[in-house]
């Protein structure tokens, strides 16, 4: 189901969401808590169990917010999602479960580069 998300974003010209701030994470919390959905991020560790990892270019994640006994890896868990029974913190879950998600998209920068 995280790949049928995926290309859900893709529509859109975005992907999933990688929460890379304790700031992202609160927003994205807060938003979840209203709509009372659990939501997929792609943080994945299907390619060596226990290395957690960012789908979209493979970094580990500088920041996480885990579930207290999260991530747990029971029945091959393989996908992060914010889950709402533990108050939006991060555990893992099966990847084939159907679950709501959060596109993000990069915006070039507006910065105007300085001329000297």
């Amino acid at each position: 189901m995280v790949e049928v998300n995926s290309s859900g974003c893709r529509q859109y010209g975005s992907h999933l969401v990688e929460v890379e701030s304790a700031d992202e994470d609160e927003y994205i919390r807060a938003h979840s808590r209203n709509t009372r959905c659990s939501n997929w991020i792609v943080l994945r560790d299907s390619v060596t169990e226990g290395d957690w990892r960012w789908a979209y270019g493979g970094a580990r994640p500088e920041y996480t917010n885990w579930a207290t006994n999260e991530p747990d890896n029971i029945f091959d868990q393989d996908c992060a999602l914010l889950d709402s029974f533990y108050s939006y913190h991060w555990v893992s879950g099966s990847c084939w479960i159907a679950h709501n998600f959060i596109c993000e998209k990069d915006y070039p920068s507006t910065e105007v580069p300085a001329v000297g």
